[in-house]
């Protein structure tokens, strides 16, 4: 017999006891932690294990609970059904809740499917169990932020694993690339109560880079020269570029555009002479993410604004390294000049990586525009939790790990983002890193004069809010006129947490870009 303790719950008690869940409750039936009461006497003598218990898994006897002589490592995959609980598929399979999560628990596989994810699934269970049992990481904060920074920091940590350059030469970067491409960002939805989208793909050969341009570009030249002989030389089939052009209705409405004659708002061109667009370019470690995975934060962002906005699909590493993203990113802009959209009318917008590249076109614009002597500058950057740069230094980066859900990888591993996304597979030496210290790469190193009017949008609880501050300064140094770099830090918030769209920091965030690009 077991006697319960203050601060014990039903799944506590049956992995503390090495028993399962399910063994737990047939052994005392009516038992719940809504009816757990202290000095309350439950059984723990678990039942002989069903034939179900046995299939498959001989030898593995939960009766002994002898857990230590287990051979664990002979396990089979088990593809998890709906309606699946963790105790369920443990008791099912002649584990203990101890074992399961031990299995489970920090697994990396490149082509692990969603329906595998049973460690994340856990990750959850156990995430909400700490919210009402331990309470709140941070005061300000509610269980839907506090579980899913939980559940995604353990997904990180599964999908960019410890490496070491001693076995660069095995690591399969293909592999990895399908692996990511395997597990996408979850689509959004875009609510019709907010506006509607459509497909727009851009033909590359329509608005290519001019290698003539590039000379003094940095580390990017010699690739980017590559890159567009690549295009220029496959007549066969142009290259496509996809996107999405989202309208919400408030900004139809600016334009006379009613709901049952929408079509107008979906084509690629200026509504008015004087019309804005928003140029995004969503984040996800350049290695994720897509415009349906956007969908909802920019439909969001686009009510408040008043404005039409395009996302683009661009390359993603390590399959496509930088300085694809960038070579599209351009090629977004030029279609979107080309479409008769001026590009002091163009606001660029970009969350993590997708705010790097923001401020890897602008430095690129200005150098075409220095180089060809045109007006490409666009009328201003909207920044949300943007990588700083290659190079990351900021205390930071440890002092939240324990509340942001990205995760601090070290460049040491191959297997970090920021490797898998600048020349994967090269040794991390003296050369590499003083290439990564180019403008392009860490534009705090660099000059960023001249610079559009700017908003940074950052938490105080995300790793990278010391290396986003000192971004903040670069800027503001270089360009020191009043009003025109702006930066907001939202307390206890983590990396882009305008994706908690009900949250009052996103409200107010959503709020302060619609005002800053009416005020362009």
């Amino acid at each position: 017999m077991y006697e319960v303790r203050r601060g014990d719950y039903c799944y506590k008690i049956a992995q503390d006891n090495g028993i399962s869940y399910d063994q737990l409750l047939r052994q005392n039936p009516g038992l719940s932690c809504v009816n757990l009461q202290v000095g309350q006497s439950i059984c723990l003598i678990p039942q002989s294990p069903s034939w179900d218990d046995w299939k498959g898994n001989s030898g593995w006897n939960d009766w002994n609970n002898n857990a230590g002589a287990r051979n664990l490592d002979s396990c089979r995959p088990y593809v998890v059904k709906e309606g699946d609980l963790c105790s369920r598929i443990a008791a099912a399979n002649g584990l203990t809740f101890s074992e399961l999560v031990d299995l489970n628990e920090n697994t990396p596989n490149w082509n692990e499917t969603p329906a595998m994810s049973l460690s994340v699934y856990f990750q959850a269970c156990k995430s909400m169990l700490g919210y009402f049992i331990g309470g709140k990481m941070l005061p300000s904060w509610d269980m839907e932020i506090q579980v899913f920074c939980d559940v995604v920091r353990h997904r990180n940590k599964q999908l960019f694993p410890e490496s070491s350059d001693k076995t660069i030469d095995d690591i399969d970067y293909d592999k990895i690339h399908e692996g990511f491409a395997a597990r996408p960002m979850p689509p959004s939805k875009l609510s019709i109560d907010v506006g509607v989208y459509c497909a727009h793909n851009i033909t590359v050969s329509d608005c290519n880079l001019n290698p003539d341009w590039l000379p003094g570009i940095g580390v990017a030249e010699d690739p980017l020269r590559s890159l567009i002989e690549q295009d220029t030389t496959n007549t066969s089939a142009s290259r496509q570029i996809p996107g999405e052009l989202l309208a919400c209705w408030s900004a139809c409405a600016v334009h006379g555009i009613h709901r049952n004659s929408h079509e107008r708002a979906l084509e690629m061109r200026p509504l008015a002479d004087t019309e804005k667009i928003v140029l995004c370019l969503h984040g996800g470690s350049y290695v994720t993410g897509s415009p349906a995975s956007h969908r909802e934060v920019l439909g969001k962002l686009t009510e408040r604004a008043k404005l039409r906005c395009f996302i683009i699909d661009y390359r993603l590493a390590p399959k496509h390294p930088f300085p694809a993203q960038l070579h599209d990113a351009f090629i977004a802009f030029q279609y979107l000049v080309n479409c008769g959209f001026k590009p002091h009318n163009i606001v660029l917008a970009g969350d993590s990586a997708g705010g790097h590249l923001c401020i890897n076109l602008v430095l690129l614009l200005r150098h075409i525009a220095k180089a060809t002597d045109k007006q490409l500058m666009p009328a201003g950057v909207m920044l949300f939790s943007p990588l700083p740069g290659i190079v990351l230094h900021g205390a930071s980066l440890h002092a939240n790990t324990s509340f942001d859900y990205i995760c601090p990888t070290p460049l040491e591993w191959p297997t970090s983002p920021l490797r898998l996304f600048y020349k994967p597979g090269k040794i991390y030496n003296d050369e590499y890193r003083q290439e990564i210290c180019d403008p392009l790469l860490t534009p705090a190193f660099g000059d960023l004069s001249e610079f559009p009017p700017t908003i940074i949008q950052s938490g105080s609880s995300e790793i990278l809010i010391d290396d986003i501050r000192e971004l903040y300064e670069k800027l503001k140094l270089d360009n020191p006129e009043h009003g025109r770099i702006l930066w907001e830090e939202y307390p206890e918030m983590v990396h882009v947490f305008h994706r908690f769209l009900r949250r009052p920091e996103s409200q107010a965030a959503f709020d302060s870009l619609a005002k800053f690009i009416a005020s362009l």
